[in-house]
């Protein structure tokens, strides 16, 4: 997969490769049900990242998921919506390796707990808004041993860095990195 995605980056680098849009407004409308959604007004002019910036960037992420000892084959959950910085996330992980495991943002808090426990994910990736969700089910995350000690699976919750500068998102949401442990990589081992 490395080698694809090296090809592609290579071929087109000042190419346009993936636009987002600035969000102007976020509007409260009624659903069928009753229930409020969140309706995104954006600009209709798309700010563009050539193939080379999207390759630093996604280089950059994957970098930096080795620093934090995910190593090649391990599995990452993304929990987030699709967006620039799931694809360039996503990208990062094809790049080192890294199995990517994507879990549906509109399901309950006992689907999220199954998928991370099927896939036995060693991380998640999450944006800012679902970041009270995926904290709220960490204690059905885990497996027990023969002495009924837990061990999460997730040690570390990583939640996207977004600026107004490079994002469609609003400049509200900041990255968080939380440590479920003192020694992230103590439970990685333990895990294996």
């Amino acid at each position: 997969m490395d080698r694809a995605v090296k090809y592609i980056f290579e071929k087109h680098a000042d190419k346009r490769c993936l636009g987002v849009r600035a969000i102007l407004e976020e509007k409260k409308v009624p659903g069928p049900n009753g229930k409020e959604f969140t309706k995104l007004v954006q600009d209709t002019k798309y700010k563009w990242m050539s193939y080379t910036e999207v390759d630093q960037k996604a280089t950059a992420i994957g970098r930096g998921l080795r620093l934090l000892g995910i190593q090649a084959r391990d599995k990452l959950v993304m929990y987030c919506d699709t967006k620039a910085e799931w694809m360039i996330t996503a990208i990062g992980c094809f790049k080192f390796n890294v199995t990517l495991v994507t879990i549906y943002t509109n399901l309950g808090e006992d689907g999220v707990a199954y998928g991370i426990n099927q896939t036995q994910a060693g991380y998640v990736v999450t944006s800012q808004e679902l970041l009270p969700k995926l904290i709220k089910i960490l204690d059905k995350v885990g497996t027990t041993n023969n002495s009924h000690q837990l061990h999460l699976k997730m040690p570390i919750l990583l939640t996207f860095f977004v600026s107004a500068s490079n994002s469609s998102y609003h400049p509200r949401h900041r990255g968080t990195t939380q440590r479920r442990s003192s020694s992230p990589r103590r439970k990685i081992q333990q895990r294996r």
